[in-house]
């Protein structure tokens, strides 16, 4: 009966905190938010507001849903090469210092190793994208942006791929 439950049991409010500081264990200074965590045994993990935080505190990718595609099972046993996050209809806020420094970059930099033994993929689709640079006045806005990020295992290279309309 608890292992029947225990997909429940994580999901539940009180394991929340305990969930976001591993991920912002992996991810300091920045972290990630989300509302809930909705676990299954066999099935992907449905993620309710998630959000990833720069070392500010200001989010850069929000969405009111994604899926990761590891279930409870792959997580605590098989830990499959690849899991890919998706969060559809977010918003996307990128910003460059005048070093050069991309915001999204170094928030992700913690989990850039350099020999990953998982690829991890990250698919933001139909979101709104909105992209700044210190000292250029107007900011570049996209109605319509689907982001792929490959965080490739070794010995392959790291990928993105960026698509964007207006309206």
């Amino acid at each position: 009966l608890l292992l029947a439950a225990l997909p429940w049991v994580l999901g539940s409010s009180w394991v929340k905190p305990r969930l976001e500081a591993v991920a912002d264990k992996a991810l300091a200074p920045g972290g990630v938010e989300f509302d809930r965590v909705r676990l299954s045994w066999f099935a992907p993990t449905e993620i309710i507001n998630p959000a990833l935080v720069d070392a500010n505190g200001r989010k850069l990718v929000q969405a009111p849903s994604g899926t990761f595609s590891w279930s409870l099972w792959d997580i605590l046993f098989k830990q499959p090469v690849v899991g890919t996050l998706t969060l559809r209809k977010g918003a996307v806020e990128i910003g460059r210092s005048e070093d050069g420094d991309v915001d999204l970059i170094d928030t992700l930099k913690p989990i850039l190793k350099e020999r990953p033994e998982h690829t991890v993929q990250i698919r933001i689709q139909d979101a709104t994208l909105k992209f700044t640079q210190q000292g250029v006045a107007d900011p570049f806005h996209a109605d319509h942006a689907d982001l792929d990020i490959d965080l490739t295992r070794f010995p392959e290279p790291i990928a993105w791929d960026l698509k964007l309309a207006r309206d």
